[in-house]
Protein backbone atom coordinates (compact mmCIF):
# COMPACT_ATOMS: atom_id res chain seq x y z
CA UNK A 1 0.00 0.00 0.00
CA UNK A 2 1.46 3.31 -0.95
CA UNK A 3 1.17 6.34 1.38
CA UNK A 4 -1.00 8.41 2.11
CA UNK A 5 -0.53 11.37 -0.45
CA UNK A 6 -4.29 13.29 0.46
CA UNK A 7 -4.17 16.35 2.25
CA UNK A 8 -6.61 15.86 5.61
CA UNK A 9 -8.56 18.96 7.10
CA UNK A 10 -12.35 19.97 8.33
CA UNK A 11 -14.82 20.43 5.88
CA UNK A 12 -15.77 24.09 5.53
CA UNK A 13 -18.69 25.46 4.05
CA UNK A 14 -17.20 25.35 0.07
CA UNK A 15 -20.28 24.18 -1.80
CA UNK A 16 -17.96 22.29 -4.79
CA UNK A 17 -16.26 20.36 -1.59
CA UNK A 18 -19.44 19.86 0.10
CA UNK A 19 -21.19 18.37 -3.25
CA UNK A 20 -18.11 16.06 -3.62
CA UNK A 21 -18.80 14.43 -0.77
CA UNK A 22 -22.39 13.94 -1.54
CA UNK A 23 -21.02 12.46 -4.80
CA UNK A 24 -18.96 10.40 -2.85
CA UNK A 25 -21.33 9.63 -0.27
CA UNK A 26 -23.85 8.13 -2.70
CA UNK A 27 -21.29 6.23 -4.63
CA UNK A 28 -20.24 4.37 -1.63
CA UNK A 29 -23.16 4.31 0.43
CA UNK A 30 -26.72 2.44 -0.13
CA UNK A 31 -28.47 5.74 1.75
CA UNK A 32 -27.27 9.53 3.19
CA UNK A 33 -24.47 8.42 5.73
CA UNK A 34 -24.26 12.59 6.80
CA UNK A 35 -25.54 15.43 6.39
CA UNK A 36 -22.82 17.53 4.65
CA UNK A 37 -24.57 21.02 5.06
CA UNK A 38 -26.21 21.34 8.55
CA UNK A 39 -23.32 21.01 11.34
CA UNK A 40 -22.86 22.35 15.11
CA UNK A 41 -19.96 21.72 17.66
CA UNK A 42 -20.55 18.47 18.22
CA UNK A 43 -19.77 17.66 14.43
CA UNK A 44 -17.02 17.08 12.77
CA UNK A 45 -16.17 16.54 8.84
CA UNK A 46 -12.79 15.71 8.08
CA UNK A 47 -11.99 15.63 3.95
CA UNK A 48 -9.23 13.56 2.30
CA UNK A 49 -7.87 16.31 -0.57
CA UNK A 50 -5.79 15.97 -3.55
CA UNK A 51 -2.19 17.66 -2.97
CA UNK A 52 -3.00 21.50 -3.67
CA UNK A 53 -6.13 23.06 -4.33
CA UNK A 54 -7.41 19.48 -4.85
CA UNK A 55 -10.83 17.29 -5.44
CA UNK A 56 -12.22 15.99 -2.05
CA UNK A 57 -11.39 12.14 -2.34
CA UNK A 58 -12.63 10.95 0.95
CA UNK A 59 -14.43 12.14 3.92
CA UNK A 60 -15.11 10.52 7.40
CA UNK A 61 -18.27 12.33 9.22
CA UNK A 62 -18.20 11.95 13.18
CA UNK A 63 -21.30 13.26 15.98
CA UNK A 64 -20.62 13.72 19.75
CA UNK A 65 -23.65 12.22 21.89
CA UNK A 66 -23.98 11.46 25.44
CA UNK A 67 -20.10 11.57 26.14
CA UNK A 68 -19.47 9.34 23.37
CA UNK A 69 -18.30 10.15 19.27
CA UNK A 70 -20.05 8.47 17.04
CA UNK A 71 -18.49 7.86 12.88
CA UNK A 72 -21.21 8.20 10.91
CA UNK A 73 -19.57 7.53 7.78
CA UNK A 74 -15.99 7.18 6.28
CA UNK A 75 -15.62 6.70 2.47
CA UNK A 76 -13.21 7.34 0.27
CA UNK A 77 -13.43 7.58 -3.57
CA UNK A 78 -12.72 4.20 -5.40
CA UNK A 79 -10.64 5.45 -8.16
CA UNK A 80 -8.27 6.61 -4.70
CA UNK A 81 -8.07 3.72 -2.76
CA UNK A 82 -5.34 1.51 -1.24
CA UNK A 83 -3.63 4.51 -0.59
CA UNK A 84 -3.74 5.45 3.14
CA UNK A 85 -6.47 7.82 3.07
CA UNK A 86 -9.05 6.45 4.92
CA UNK A 87 -7.11 5.41 7.67
CA UNK A 88 -5.42 9.04 7.77
CA UNK A 89 -9.35 10.19 7.51
CA UNK A 90 -9.90 7.79 11.27
CA UNK A 91 -6.44 9.11 12.77
CA UNK A 92 -7.53 12.81 12.45
CA UNK A 93 -10.75 11.81 14.05
CA UNK A 94 -9.12 10.28 16.80
CA UNK A 95 -6.91 12.80 17.08
CA UNK A 96 -9.58 15.63 17.91
CA UNK A 97 -10.92 17.31 20.76
CA UNK A 98 -14.07 15.41 20.18
CA UNK A 99 -12.29 12.22 20.80
CA UNK A 100 -10.05 13.27 23.86
CA UNK A 101 -13.54 14.37 25.62
CA UNK A 102 -15.22 11.45 24.89
CA UNK A 103 -15.88 8.15 27.05
CA UNK A 104 -15.32 6.20 23.53
CA UNK A 105 -15.34 5.87 19.60
CA UNK A 106 -18.49 3.91 18.53
CA UNK A 107 -19.52 3.26 15.04
CA UNK A 108 -21.47 0.38 12.56
CA UNK A 109 -20.51 -1.43 9.99
CA UNK A 110 -21.70 -4.30 7.95
CA UNK A 111 -20.58 -7.56 8.33
CA UNK A 112 -19.90 -7.50 5.15
CA UNK A 113 -17.14 -4.50 4.26
CA UNK A 114 -13.69 -7.28 5.88
CA UNK A 115 -11.55 -3.88 4.53
CA UNK A 116 -13.55 -1.53 7.32
CA UNK A 117 -13.77 -3.48 9.71
CA UNK A 118 -9.63 -4.96 9.74
CA UNK A 119 -8.88 -0.85 9.48
CA UNK A 120 -10.93 -0.72 12.40
CA UNK A 121 -9.34 -3.32 14.57
CA UNK A 122 -5.99 -2.01 13.22
CA UNK A 123 -6.96 1.24 15.14
CA UNK A 124 -7.73 -0.13 18.65
CA UNK A 125 -11.81 -0.81 17.46
CA UNK A 126 -13.56 -3.83 18.93
CA UNK A 127 -16.82 -5.45 17.76
CA UNK A 128 -19.41 -4.85 20.46
CA UNK A 129 -22.09 -6.99 18.97
CA UNK A 130 -23.97 -7.66 15.96
CA UNK A 131 -27.00 -5.62 15.30
CA UNK A 132 -29.51 -8.21 13.59
CA UNK A 133 -31.41 -6.51 10.34
CA UNK A 134 -29.61 -2.89 11.20
CA UNK A 135 -29.46 -2.26 7.67
CA UNK A 136 -32.74 -1.68 5.56
CA UNK A 137 -33.73 -4.44 3.02
CA UNK A 138 -32.22 -2.26 -0.28
CA UNK A 139 -29.02 -1.48 1.44
CA UNK A 140 -26.93 -4.45 1.18
CA UNK A 141 -29.24 -6.89 -0.37
CA UNK A 142 -29.72 -10.15 1.77
CA UNK A 143 -26.89 -9.31 4.86
CA UNK A 144 -28.83 -6.51 6.54
CA UNK A 145 -26.54 -7.47 9.74
CA UNK A 146 -23.59 -4.62 10.89
CA UNK A 147 -21.58 -5.01 13.72
CA UNK A 148 -21.03 -2.28 16.45
CA UNK A 149 -17.73 -1.51 16.99
CA UNK A 150 -15.91 0.32 20.22
CA UNK A 151 -13.00 2.00 21.13
CA UNK A 152 -12.46 2.98 24.45
CA UNK A 153 -11.33 6.47 24.93
CA UNK A 154 -6.89 6.19 25.55
CA UNK A 155 -7.01 8.48 28.65
CA UNK A 156 -3.40 9.86 29.79
CA UNK A 157 -2.69 8.82 33.63
CA UNK A 158 -0.79 10.83 35.24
Amino acid sequence: MAHATAVIELLGREVVSIAQCIAIDADVFPYPSGDFTQRSWRDRIWVAREPGPGRVVGFLASRARRGILYIQGLAVDPAARQRGTGRALLRACLQSDLAANAEAVALSVSVLNCDAIALYESEGFVISARLGDHYPAHAYGAQRDAFSMRREALRRVL
